[in-house]
């Protein structure tokens, strides 16, 4: 699509929105943004625009899009708003920002998607890159958004893209040179169906063609299937141990990561020489994807070597009087505490979870044997009871405290919590009841543990 005098409709603005503003306005479109709160919540976000001809409808109903060439959806816009229904009624095309960002980057595309670990994998696809002197340009469902991004971008760097399913919904041209499928697990039910869910993550690999590459986790038997008859070369991982004999892919075992390839194997590194936390699974399908793309294994090693994790994900935040604490805010659904959990095999671990269950979550998915080695599980918020319940009528009766709020649920942690243990804040849900984000409920648990 042509952008320069293309009458352009942005819902929502929020960071997504407000990149997807700044791109089509800057190729010369006439920008429309509409938000249904009110404008003083964007004060920020308009500074930010002001140098570009934005219009904005805050605070009111959504403009008919009929008028419009394109609709750009954020991710946080349900897919039954008014606009949409009216955009579809009059054949004007939805785009998502990530359908928006194929369209307009110069440079190819490797897009990490999946319900758990996409982010990390996205970092450590980007360091791998950086080590052999790829410029690469990460963005997407992480935070960061795509406008700086495609700015700096040129023909020969890669854009690294954190892709979420909202961000899948209204893809049509979409097409990554390389797809990594983490795993694929019951998530957003309160918004998908098991199918839907599943189908909207396919569609990650609809224009794969004999030129395109896929990695995919061999330990998740619904990523997996999605990859039987994708065209391209393909590399499975492993981070539980090794592939069957027929499977190209990166695996671990005897405590080594092993890429096999055409027949033969080889070693990259050893599993000790990882330093962050729960990354074994991020570094096997970052090292497949910087693989297929040509990168030499000393730099895939050195990147794997040197990664200290993200911030709010497994994040190391003190040791007082002999406890661990871990900061692990961005776990907002059972299967990322889980991975929490499973990563703390050395120590016993105190569990700080709970909140506002916003997604209809599986807590039965917390009814596993990893969560032995939980010692106490503190639980807070709207979700303590169900999560209570889940474990209990799933014949996991932890030792388990309910308390007022998250200040009590820290301070009864520390409280509980022993030399040798872990205490690890890992919400297993949202907290919007009590944080606006993931990023400020991380913050926060910061401030109690180190104030």
């Amino acid at each position: 699509m042509q952008m320069k005098h293309a009458r352009v409709l942005i819902l929502g603005l929020g960071i997504s929105g407000e990149s997807a503003a700044l791109l089509c306005a800057e190729r010369g479109a006439h920008v429309t943004v509409h938000d249904q709160r009110e404008a003083g919540t964007f004060t920020d976000a308009r500074a930010r625009l002001s140098a570009r001809p934005v219009a904005y409808q805050l605070g009111v109903p959504a403009p008919d899009p009929a008028d419009c060439h394109l609709v750009v959806r954020s991710p946080g816009i349900p897919a039954r708003h008014p606009a949409l229904s009216r955009a579809a009624e009059a054949q004007v095309p939805v785009w998502s920002e990530i359908e928006l960002a194929h369209h307009l980057t110069p440079c190819p595309v490797v897009a990490v998607t999946g319900t758990n670990g996409k982010g990390t994998t996205t970092a450590l696809i980007a360091d791998m890159f950086h080590a052999c002197g790829i410029t690469a340009h990460r963005a997407g469902n992480m935070g960061i958004p795509l406008a700086p991004a495609l700015a700096a971008a040129k023909p020969a760097d890669v854009l690294v893209l954190e892709v979420s399913a909202a961000q899948l919904e209204n893809v049509h041209a979409f097409a990554p040179s390389v797809a990594v499928i983490t795993n694929i697990q019951p998530e957003h039910r309160n918004l998908y169906s098991w199918q839907t869910y599943h189908r909207i993550k396919a569609s990650i690999l609809r224009r794969h063609t004999d030129a395109s590459a896929t990695v995919v986790s061999y330990d998740d038997p619904t990523a997996r299937g999605l990859v039987t008859a994708v065209p391209g070369r393909l590399l499975y991982t492993s981070a539980l141990g090794p592939l069957p004999a027929r499977l190209d892919g990166v695996y671990v075992e005897d405590g080594r990561i092993l890429v096999r390839e055409d027949g033969g194997e080889r070693e990259l590194l050893g599993v000790a020489d990882l330093w962050a936390r729960g990354v074994l699974a991020n570094v096997v399908s970052a090292a497949a994807a910087a693989i297929l793309w040509g990168v030499g294994d000393r730099a895939i090693a050195e990147a794997a070597r040197a990664y200290r994790g993200k911030e709010h994900v497994l994040e190391f935040v003190a040791e007082r009087a002999g406890i661990a604490f871990y900061n692990d805010a961005k776990a907002t659904n059972p299967y990322s505490t889980l991975h929490a959990v499973n990563a703390f095999e050395d120590r016993p671990v105190v569990l700080i979870a709970g909140g506002k269950d916003t997604k209809d979550a599986d807590f039965t998915a917390l009814a596993a044997p990893a969560m032995r080695r939980v010692r106490h599980l503190i639980l807070f918020g709207e979700t303590a009871g169900a999560i209570h319940r889940a474990l209990i009528d799933n014949g996991l009766d932890l030792p388990t405290t309910v308390t007022e709020d998250f200040t009590d649920a820290t301070a009864t942690a520390r409280a509980l919590s022993r030399p040798g243990d872990a205490v690890l804040f890992s919400p297993g849900t949202h907290t919007w009841d009590m944080t606006p984000d993931f990023l400020t409920r991380g913050v926060l648990f910061k401030q109690l543990v180190l104030g």
